[in-house]
């Protein structure tokens, strides 16, 4: 969020600057956009003084041709987008706001295409730009006034993407198996970030087409006229504003996309494990499932993890564990990798926790590797025999 406001900023300061530099040579160019008078100074002496309906300087830049002479009195206005707007600018941003009050505020057609759990999250969101935008209005802030609106027009529609194409639900599901704590209690989010690449670059021209499509043609006029369509619309060379930034920023930040987060989230860490059908999940919620015992407990990374899923340290204990989520007898393959991954962890118990049975072959095995055989059922049984023997 931090790097798309600095984007944003960046981005309109730029346009600002050039625009103060083009009027600064030339302002006879355009003389509606100026207005002369004749001021005294504090010595008597006539000066005529500049002022641009934009008022780019807002009385705050040195601009002197052969002929005249620009009082300046703020210079630091221009950096700090407090700079007025002409009138008929101001009047279209009031009929913006209020074209967005009555079509997503006042009139409910948009919100009743979302689910009814999710319109409230919705509704917030829409009130929240409305108010902000009305704030920057108050404040005559030139850089916040209507760009909140196109920026959460993008994000609405967004929103609905994700929602009728049903990527939501998925994307945060892939998003909780993908993330974990690691052995130092860093959050990673590496894995994360590459499935969210992956899934944008394969979906952008489509995501494109869909913004274009959905957004009503009178917002994407607006958008243009009032200098921002750039919130909607990105240039694919843009250095400072990519199509994928665009994405990203919309899904991360995305209504729908936080209420299936939060959702999995404030789940029980006792969820039941019989009902998972997905090996990262189930590796999770194992792992979970040691965290509530008081263990700490952290899933590893996936590939390269040398045959462990899960590592587990409670008092002198450092469990090394594979998860095995099959709908057939678990064989020897996985007692071997644990056995040889309890020695790369430096684990002093090597544990295969599944949802099955084990073969007559993977017991002896496990006998003569002094490896454990657990279904996930004896979890709590096999915390309570650790520490009850320390007893």
């Amino acid at each position: 969020m931090f790097n798309l406001l600095k984007k944003l900023i960046k981005k309109e300061s730029k346009k600002i600057n050039e625009d103060a530099i083009k009027n600064r040579h030339s302002p006879e160019e355009n003389p509606k956009d100026f207005v002369n008078e004749k001021s005294n100074t504090h010595d008597g002496s006539n000066v005529t003084t500049i002022e641009s309906e934009t008022e780019i300087f807002n009385k705050g830049s040195i601009c002197a041709s052969q002929d005249e002479k620009v009082i300046c009195e703020k210079p630091s206005d221009l950096n700090s987008g407090n700079v007025k707007k002409p009138i008929m600018e101001i009047k279209l941003e009031d009929e913006i706001r209020e074209c967005f009050r009555k079509d997503y505020i006042e009139d409910e057609t948009f919100l009743e295409l979302f689910p009814i759990e999710i319109r409230p999250l919705i509704h917030k969101g829409i009130l929240s730009c409305y108010e902000s935008s009305l704030s920057a209005r108050a404040n005559e802030n030139c850089q916040e006034n209507t760009s909140r609106i196109f920026s959460w027009l993008y994000s609405l529609y967004a929103d609905l993407w994700l929602h009728e194409y049903g990527y939501a639900e998925k994307l945060a599901l892939k998003q909780h198996q993908l993330c974990y704590f690691d052995e130092y209690g860093d959050y990673c989010m590496d894995e994360w970030h590459k499935e969210l690449s992956t899934f944008i670059n394969k979906r952008k021209l489509n995501f494109e087409r869909y913004i274009r499509e959905k957004i009503p043609l009178k917002y994407q006029q607006y958008a243009k006229d009032t200098d921002n369509d750039f919130h909607i619309f990105p240039e694919k060379d843009d250095d400072l504003f990519t199509i994928e930034d665009h994405m990203t920023d919309g899904i991360t930040l995305s209504s729908v996309f936080g209420y299936y987060t939060e959702r999995l989230n404030n789940q029980n860490s006792e969820i039941d494990l019989d009902l998972i059908n997905d090996p990262y999940e189930y590796e999770k919620a194992i792992s979970n499932k040691f965290s509530a015992l008081d263990w700490d407990s952290y899933p590893t990374s996936g590939s390269g993890d040398q045959g462990a899923d899960v590592i587990a340290k409670k008092g002198d204990y450092v469990l090394v564990i594979q998860c095995k989520l099959y709908s057939s007898s678990i064989g020897n393959k996985a007692v071997q990798e644990v056995a040889a991954a309890k020695g790369y962890y430096n684990g002093n118990i090597a544990v295969v926790i599944s949802n099955n049975e084990y073969t007559k072959s993977a017991k002896q095995l496990a006998d003569s590797l002094s490896v454990i055989l657990l279904h996930h059922h004896q979890i709590d049984s096999f915390d309570s025999m650790l520490f009850n023997e320390d007893d």
